[in-house]
């Protein structure tokens, strides 16, 4: 027996209904850190330095390559996503900190920012 097709209409669009999905569990996401036991210990975090680095333009240069000459650029003339790795890791190599004595996130020596 052949069933017939669905026709029953939703009544919101599937865009209104993923925003309010990921709405939905972002306010749950931010209110679980507030349920602590009652009469637990809270212990403040250490404060958190934050880099933020922005690019713009990579479309024509992905690749530190010169197409024109189909050589490589010129180390001095470094384009693209090579020249935003370089940056980022010089950056990264700069932020690398000890953890102070009140940090509990474990053994290791040095954190990476």
């Amino acid at each position: 027996m052949v069933e017939p097709p669905d026709t029953r209409e939703d009544t919101m669009p599937a865009h209104r209904r993923l925003s309010l999905g990921v709405a939905t569990i972002g306010a749950a996401a931010l209110t679980l850190p507030l349920a602590a036991p009652a009469g637990a210990d809270v212990v403040a975090p250490d404060p958190l330095e934050l880099t933020l680095v922005a690019t713009t333009d990579l479309h024509g240069h992905v690749r530190d390559w010169d197409y024109f000459r189909n050589a490589p650029f010129p180390a001095t003339d470094s384009l693209g996503v090579a020249r935003a790795s370089t940056a980022i890791n010089e950056i990264r190599e700069a932020r690398v900190r000890t953890p102070s004595s009140s940090s509990t996130t474990g053994t290791r020596s040095r954190a990476r920012l």
